[in-house]
Order: structure tokens, then sequence, then C-alpha cells
């Protein structure tokens, strides 16, 4: 049983342990905190169900069906975007705890929405979409870190200096292997004696 950040026990899969924390500082920091948590939640929580879209918002509307309270999602969706895009407008606390709420409600619905059936590619496709396309600094550092990757064995492979490196880190690697293989095979010896030792001690007692 999970304990929601309201205080309810209900069962969950959902971990509201960073909104309940951000909840706990009772600051508008914590509660604006809280919110962004809540956003991230329940963009998470489409993906896993499977309801398509490139972005929250088709996720939401693909999943209409599921939410009881469109128009109080509609609000929350409302207010993180003044708190997190229009910095002219205020947002006070009173509004920051009902779309808190709103969002909570939202994100039981689609906990407990049926789950479409969705084959391997489909299950593939998403988690790409979740971890790298959805998140475009992930994305470019998971680029950058494959052509370094892809670079860096060109160069070794193609260079005179290269293959002499590849060749001495492969040397010592396989030194240390066939060090680690003996030393294996010595502590096996060790402990096989060891064992036969303890045994005739027990015969003769």
């Amino acid at each position: 049983m999970n304990k929601d950040f309201f205080g309810e026990e209900e069962k969950s899969i959902i971990d509201w342990t960073p909104i309940d924390q951000y909840l706990k500082e009772g600051t508008k920091a914590g509660l604006s905190m809280a919110l962004v948590e809540c956003d991230k939640l329940l963009n998470h929580l489409l993906h896993l169900k499977g309801y398509k879209g490139k972005n929250v918002y088709q996720r939401i509307a693909s999943a209409k069906d599921a939410i009881n309270d469109l128009g109080g999602l509609a609000y929350a969706l409302e207010i993180k975007e003044n708190l997190l895009h229009e910095f002219d407008k205020d947002v006070s606390e009173k509004e920051l705890r009902r779309a808190i709420e709103k969002y909570r409600e939202t994100i039981i619905d689609i906990e407990r929405s049926q789950i479409p059936e969705a084959g391997l590619v489909d299950l593939i496709k998403r988690n790409l979409d979740y971890y790298f396309i959805g998140k475009p600094d992930r994305f470019r550092r998971f680029v950058l870190w494959f052509l370094g990757i892809v670079i860096s064995v060109i160069i070794l492979d193609n260079t005179h200096i290269g293959q002499k490196f590849v060749h001495f880190v492969a040397s010592i690697f396989g030194g240390v292997i066939s060090w680690l293989f003996v030393l294996g095979i010595f502590v096996g010896i060790v402990v096989l004696f060891s064992l036969v030792f303890l045994a005739i001690g027990k015969k003769r007692k």
C-alpha cells in the first residue's frame, strides 16, 4: 500500500514521494516544484499506458475517455503554463494547490484506465520516444557519445598510432585475464586441499 500526498492509502504503482517531499516544505517554491513533478509524472504515466501523441497535450487527447474531469485538468495545465512560461503572471499558492489536486485526480484516472495492448515494437518505440525523442538534451548527449565512439574507432583503426594503442591495450587486457585465470586456478586448488584436509581431520576424530 502506498500513501499518496493527500494522506490517502490505496494500491498504486505510482511513486508519489517526490511530490510529497516538496509539499511538506510548506512553501510556495515547494508547491511550484510539486506541480512540476505532477506534470512529469502524468506525462510518464501516459507514456507507460501507451497513449499516442508527440507531446503531453496530444497524449491527454488520446486518453480523454479515461479522464473524469477534463475541465479540472485544463485548469491545472493552464496554471502550469503560467508558472513555467508566463513569467508576467503571478500564480498564487491557492491556485498551485488546486492545480496539484487536479493533476492528482487525473493521474489516478490514468493509472486505473485500461492498458492498451502493445507489441514489442510498440513498447520499444514508446521507451525511445520517452527517454530520447521527448528529452532533447538526453538525445543530444546520446548522439554526441555515439558519434564520439564511432570517430574514435575509425581513428584507432586507420592510424598507425591508433593501431599501436589498441595493440598495447589488448596486450595489457590479455595479460590481466591470464593472471586472473592463473590466480583463479591457484585459489581453487587451495580451497580444494583445504576441504580435503578438513574432511580427513574430521574422520580421524
